[in-house]
């Protein structure tokens, strides 16, 4: 092949790196990607026939910085359907760069398991390490943060991070090994802590060293496996006498009446929601201070206080939602809680296309709900050319305050932009999609008075949140 022109090169040098970044990136977080390895081997073999820079130790180092990691931990589904060969590679760590014999997560058909994010080298102690540090200030108050400061590797994989919010939040992350650790404190003082490792989320409020539940993630999506006592309410095989969970050969224990969950108990969820809320807040305005990337879903998920439980013994109490779940997921982890997804981005952006022509900069209110209003059109337009597949699905879904559906716009409602019903006669899943553009964002109130409302009608189901913004802006966001 004949040579480019000096800045012609330069371009597809660019390219090139970008392409290799984005299929790296999308491979380094939790999901099961199996034919991204092939593409970065591809680029490798593109990249030396070009007489380009091509290791793959090389694209290890190159992915942005905060976001790379060199290591994984094997994480597998832990059922009965995992393969022998893969259960004896649960919990332990690869390079990239060197895969086992059977390939990284997900590269055998049908494996479920996944690759959790490992911050550093298992050969080299951070203590060791010369750190980056980094500071950013903010003075828009139209964005979430005032203050971000990361502590990085040389390898580029954080290690901590300190993000204080415009409303006087704080959020304080660390990041060793397999091990992510957030903690909020909110403006009013409470704290809350959220950890993560081994694909298990713990919840605490305060300084309880006892938490206040546990999640795992599966290929199903989070379940819960551990409350305390006052939380029996959720929809799990829970012992509602010790709060742990009670093995599936156990039969169910006879009703003993009502739950009673104390006072202490209702307002340590209230600050859990309220901290979590924050937490998700952030990993949307700057996921690479949260350890996360761009090109990973942020998400969070509830579950609905049960039918039958009420929460104080009296007739009139209203069910309950607690977080269950809160960060970042590959697309196709992303996918498999949703998989409605790359659908209502889809719709998305097509309504962002049809607007750039006269609104190229997304700007101010008019913009938004011209865009809301045109992504209800392409809703109802797939509805009516496919209403089986689509019957479940919902667009600016209005909510009473006890739950009922209401008119559009009706007084004391609040307003779903997409809604995914899964199974559409009885809901067990529900993925709420939340359109935004610019700097406009979930608040955390107003995400806790959606939660409130679906809990009060669908009672029992999961709900996932996610926020789409339309690609023809992120990059115009970025700037």
């Amino acid at each position: 092949m004949g040579q480019l022109p000096k800045d012609l090169e330069k371009k597809r040098l660019r390219l090139e790196s970008a392409a290799r970044r984005g299929a790296f990136e999308s491979y380094v977080r939790h999901g099961r990607v199996p034919e991204v390895y092939e593409r970065i081997a591809a680029l490798v073999n593109e990249a030396k026939r070009l007489n380009a820079e091509a290791s793959v130790e090389s694209l290890a180092h190159r992915l942005p910085a905060g976001r790379q990691t060199t290591h994984y931990t094997w994480r597998t589904a832990d059922d009965d359907r995992v393969r022998t060969t893969h259960a004896a590679l649960n919990g332990r760590v690869f390079p990239w760069i060197s895969p086992p014999a059977h390939g990284h997560p997900g590269h055998e058909p049908n494996c479920r398991c996944w690759a959790e994010p490992y911050y550093g080298d298992p050969n080299v102690p951070d203590a060791m390490l010369a750190m980056v540090r980094e500071r950013r200030v903010n003075t828009d108050p139209g964005v979430l943060w005032a203050s971000i400061d990361t502590l990085s590797r040389p390898d580029g994989s954080l290690a901590a991070s300190t993000v204080l919010l415009n409303d006087g939040t704080s959020i304080n992350s660390t990041f060793a090994a397999a091990n992510v650790g957030h903690v909020v404190t909110l403006r009013t003082g409470e704290t809350v802590r959220v950890h993560t490792e081994g694909g298990s989320q713990t919840f605490y409020v305060g300084a309880d060293d006892e938490p206040l539940l546990q999640s795992k993630w599966s290929p199903a999506g989070p379940r819960v496996v551990r409350t305390r006592r006052h939380m029996a309410f959720l929809n799990d095989p829970l012992d509602p006498h010790s709060g742990h969970v009670r093995p599936t050969n156990q039969p169910e224990p006879k009703p003993v009446g009502p739950v009673v969950i104390p006072t202490a108990g209702l307002i340590g969820l209230n600050i859990l929601a309220s901290g979590v809320s924050a937490l998700y807040e952030m990993f949307r305005a700057a996921p690479e201070a949260m350890g996360a990337g761009d090109a990973d879903a942020q998400i969070i998920t509830y579950k609905t206080w049960t039918n039958g439980i009420a929460p104080n013994g009296g007739p009139d109490d209203k069910p309950l939602v607690v977080p269950i779940f809160v960060g970042s997921l590959t697309a196709e982890q992303a996918r498999d809680a949703c998989p409605l997804l790359p659908q209502v981005q889809s719709w998305t952006d097509q309504a962002a296309f049809a607007l750039a022509a006269d609104q190229p900069d997304f700007g101010g209110p008019r913009a938004g709900i011209a865009l809301h209003n045109l992504v209800k059109n392409n809703v109802e337009q797939a509805k009516r050319d496919s209403p089986f597949m689509y019957r479940g699905v919902y667009t600016e879904l209005s909510i009473g305050g006890s739950g009922d559906l209401a008119p559009y716009g009706g007084a004391g409602t609040s307003r779903l932009d997409v809604v995914d019903l899964r199974p559409p006669e009885r809901p067990t899943v529900i993925c709420d999609f939340e359109v935004k553009t610019g700097n406009a964002r979930l608040r955390a109130d107003q995400l806790n008075d959606y939660m409130r409302r679906l809990a009060q009608r669908y009672a029992g189901a999961t709900i996932y949140v996610i926020v789409i913004r339309p690609n023809i802006t992120r990059h115009d966001d970025d700037h």
